[in-house]
């Protein structure tokens, strides 16, 4: 059936007409950051593949549906809506000219230079130490003392020194702390220079003594700072147990923001109080909140919601850290962020599967099981728990095929992938992954072509996004709808030999456009390797493809001219490589001459672990293995190895119509294409050439450089 409908909605061989754009989009065949249709399925408990590579807050999601208790719509919206945009008058930037403006007012001919906000530690250590809100408290303060006490006050002028000296501490190491008020000082200004000071004091480090200072001026009834400075005593604390050997700040620092938050005449401070109280609590005991967010998140409460979920992501992920609560530990277990192998981790996964025997647990355990005991009792247990109508269905069927695959047991893992795949309503995201583990467990040729070719992912509607009443298929170039992902690229161009390419280039399983790419790769990857009757057979698929393709390597009958003429074809579309690229590239054209930067080199995973579908033969493998190391000695096709080759055809071949062309486009391809140290030259005696024997000629017009 896949192999009907591939071939009925294949378009005719769409050619592109230039190079390849500069790289692959991600997520065309299986959405890799976020589920597929979000909206539509995901959120409303049709889970399809929970991938390790999600954005973790939709393990959340996951968990409630799979515990049975799905987040409602407005539990959903509280979850992923997107953070509000800040104020302008909550940045940075802003906020520090706005201390500038003020600053500069009192002495508007003097320059004055904003203190640095970061503060370095260490080397290769610094924090934001004076953050926006210190600058916009202190123009706000400085505005309204001048318009109460005047410029030229005494009180003022003495604020203001004693401010830069607080700001001084922002970046420097040295503390400088203002002088402490006098007998004499007016009862105001005392009170503002003892808020000075305790600033002075947290910025230049000293938390303790900022600490008692700020709980001295909660005390002062006729201090403008009275209110907040219970609030600043507690901040203070906390960087006190964050910078500083001092685990009793952290316990000290939760008292005081609760005691802020039990106090209605410090509303204002509740907000800020409350999250970092619960940041306090993660670090202080994170067992305990790690509980305390999981029985939150269960509940039926949207409030706070969001951040209780970035709070258990946060806690769940550290690396140093193996959580205790269940839904901070399977949220752990389900992220790509956990080592797949540590043991003490894989080791808590397997414990809590073992105790809860839940689907939840089930997956977790299957992604993370590493020793054959434990992988057989989780495949039987996958066996009785793999219900179709269960939103865990597709998620344990994809990993007990791919544990399969893990132990080259190519029938079980068919078995598990084809249970999926004939079951109606499954989405392309979750088709194309099973496809992938088909592909590895292919039993034939014809299993893992078909297996091989994808169909591209609907574009999906991530959380926050429109619902699509009409779902946008993602087409590739040309307009394909069908192609092969990643993982049929790597298998091609490292496992597979060369008579296999010819045979797939013409395989009623893949569409005209498919056939067309590969075998332009394998028709430069025959030439590469000198096996030019393959190469032959292989050009005359692509004419047949491509009727106004390039045709005068067919023409040629002696090796050295099957070698120029196989340089002239590829100084016409040098985008062509002997590799097979990803989907979303462009196919070269080679019925239009164009340019690329491109260079025809080894893919970027040719040194990653060589996997072998199970139907190829030893012969074939080797055959696959002794062509990779061939290519990868032979001479690479870069612009010095195309200068050479035109001018050395060009010494030997003056009269050929094709030369001066050829010498053209070499000395273009000094400048697009992948250069060395020799380049420069060859490049110039090409130029040379060109413009003194053929000066004539239109080639000769065109060149109007050549390139060092």
């Amino acid at each position: 059936m896949r192999l009907l409908v591939a071939m009925a909605c294949a378009l005719l061989c769409p050619v592109t007409l230039e190079t390849c754009v500069d790289s692959a989009a991600p997520d065309w065949f299986v959405t890799k950051t976020i589920p597929a249709q979000f909206q539509t399925r995901f959120a409303s408990g049709k889970l399809g593949i929970l991938r390790q590579s999600f954005d973790p807050l939709h393990f959340i999601t996951a968990y409630r549906v799979l515990s049975g208790k799905p987040f409602s719509n407005e539990q959903i919206k509280a979850l992923y809506r997107p953070p509000e945009p800040r104020p302008e008058f909550f940045s940075q930037s802003f906020a520090a000219e706005q201390w500038r403006t003020a600053r500069t007012s009192v002495a508007p001919d003097s320059t004055y230079e904003l203190p640095s906000d970061y503060k370095t530690i260490e080397p290769g250590y610094y924090f934001l130490n004076c953050n926006e809100h210190a600058f916009l408290t202190a123009a706000n303060t400085l505005n309204a003392l001048r318009d109460q006490w005047g410029r030229q006050d005494e009180r003022f002028v003495a604020w203001v020194l004693a401010q830069d000296m607080v700001f001084g501490n922002c970046s420097t190491t040295t503390p400088r702390i203002p002088a402490p008020p006098g007998s004499k000082m007016e009862p105001l200004a005392a009170a503002h220079r003892r808020y000075q000071i305790a600033a002075a004091q947290f910025y230049a480090g000293q938390y303790r003594q900022a600490a008692s200072s700020f709980r001295a001026i909660s005390q002062d009834p006729h201090s403008p700072w009275r209110s907040i400075a219970p609030y600043l005593a507690a901040r203070a604390l906390m960087r006190a147990g964050q910078f500083h050997p001092d685990p009793a700040a952290y316990r000290e620092a939760i008292a005081s923001f609760e005691s802020v938050l039990s106090d209605p005449a410090r509303k204002q401070w509740h907000p800020s109080s409350r999250g970092l109280l619960a940041r306090l609590k993660l670090r202080v005991d994170p067992d305990q909140r790690l509980a305390e967010l999981g029985q939150a998140l269960l509940s039926e409460d949207a409030e706070n919601i969001r951040q209780n979920a970035i709070d258990l992501v946060f806690l769940a992920e550290k690396q140093d850290y193996i959580p205790q609560a269940e839904m901070g530990a399977w949220v752990g277990a389900m992220s790509g962020s956990w080592s797949t192998n540590h043991p003490a981790r894989v080791s808590r996964t397997i414990e809590l599967w073992r105790k809860h025997r839940s689907v939840a647990w089930l997956i977790a355990g299957l992604i993370r099981a590493r020793a054959p005991r434990d992988i057989d009792e989780l495949l039987q247990a996958a066996s009785r728990q793999a219900n179709p109508q269960s939103a865990a269905y597709e998620s344990i069927c994809y990993y007990a095929a791919l544990q399969e695959v893990q132990r080259q047991r190519w029938e079980s893992a068919r078995r598990w992938c084809d249970r999926v795949l004939g079951k109606p309503g499954l989405d392309v995201s979750s088709r194309n992954s099973f496809l992938a583990v088909r592909m590895k467990a292919a039993g034939t040729w014809d299993d893992f072509l078909n297996a091989a070719l994808r169909r591209t992912e609907l574009e999906f509607d991530g959380p926050g996004g429109k619902e699509l009443t009409k779902p946008r298929v993602r087409r590739l170039p040309g307009g394909a709808v069908y192609g092969f992902d990643e993982d049929a690229v790597r298998a091609f161009n490292r496992s597979i030999p060369l008579r296999r390419w010819i045979n797939a280039a013409s395989h009623p399983a893949l569409p005209p456009a498919i056939q067309l790419r590969i075998a332009q790769s394998a028709w430069f990857r025959a030439v590469m390797l000198e096996r030019h009757a393959e190469a032959k057979q292989l050009m005359r698929r692509i004419v047949a493809l491509n009727p106004a393709a390039n045709r005068q390597y067919l023409d040629a009958e002696d090796p050295p001219s099957l070698r120029f003429a196989a340089v002239y074809t590829y100084l016409r579309a040098p985008s062509l490589s002997p590799f097979l690229q990803p989907a979303p590239l462009k196919t070269s054209n080679l019925a239009k001459p164009h340019v690329s930067r491109a260079c025809p080199e080894l893919p970027s995973d040719h040194l990653a672990p060589l996997f072998f579908p199970p139907f190829l033969s030893p012969d074939e493998r080797r055959a696959a293995q002794q062509e990779r190391l061939l290519l990868e000695q032979a001479p690479k096709w870069h612009a010095t190895f195309a200068l050479r080759e035109a001018i050395a055809w060009a010494k030997r071949y003056p009269g050929d119509p094709r030369t001066p062309e050829a010498l053209h486009r070499a000395v273009r391809m000094s400048y697009y294409g992948c250069r060395d140290k020799e380049t420069g030259k060859h490049s110039q005696e090409a130029f040379d050439i060109l413009h003194r024997q053929y000066a004539a000629t239109i080639w000769a017009a065109q060149t109007r450089h050549w390139y060092r």
